[in-house]
């Protein structure tokens, strides 16, 4: 296990790298694009095991992939701003790596949780800190449809249906929801990483 971490981390640090020179051409999306749903009652610790909810009157209003964490859904293209408070506490839960943005717009941020288990890297749009993408990388957290790092292809398909034809391969699903995309990393059948992008 403490080599997957460290192989989790090292890679947390290649994307962290990657989202900093990387340009999001989203544009300035508007207050509209920007929607955060929280959820009550998750504690998702263990492999395979969620309950969310979106018991929020925005729920409708979010047409992607969420992310749960501590009962708070993580969206991409929403503001990290809006839920950061309720995911941790900075250098205890999660560490922050901030770097300016490539179109120098203000501050990038990477934000790594429990020692490399999950990454949120977010692009600036003036005050907000808009989440880019998610990733995950260890068996400690699942997505909202409880698929985590190790489930079976099998699972995974009992989950989300096939992948997309288009962009898919034998060892990269895709699943296109609204302004979300999440890829899963498949090898010997089984999931080895999971990241949600924000898709425009």
């Amino acid at each position: 296990m403490r080599s997957i971490k460290i192989v989790a981390c090292a890679l947390a640090l290649t994307m962290a790298a990657a989202g900093f020179t990387a340009c999001n051409n989203s544009g300035n999306p508007g207050d509209d694009d920007v929607v955060v749903i929280s959820s009550e009652g998750n504690n998702n610790n263990n492999g395979g095991e969620t309950n969310a909810t979106q018991g929020s009157e925005q729920a409708a209003e979010f047409d992607g992939w969420s992310f749960v964490y501590k009962g708070v859904n993580v969206n991409v293209g929403t503001d990290l701003n809006l839920v950061e408070k309720n995911l941790g506490t900075l250098n205890q839960d999660y560490t922050e790596l901030k770097a300016t943005s490539c179109a120098g717009l203000g501050l990038a941020r990477t934000l790594t949780f429990n020692a490399g288990s999950f990454v949120i890297n977010t692009n600036p749009d003036g005050d907000k800190d808009i989440i880019s993408n998610i990733s995950l990388f260890d068996d400690t957290v699942t997505t909202a449809e409880g698929i985590y790092i190790g489930s079976s292809l099998d699972d995974v398909k009992a989950a989300y249906g096939e992948p997309d034809p288009e962009t898919s391969t034998a060892t990269t699903l895709t699943y296109k929801k609204g302004h979300s995309i999440l890829v899963i990393i498949v090898g010997d059948d089984k999931v080895s990483n999971i990241v949600y992008n924000y898709a425009v």
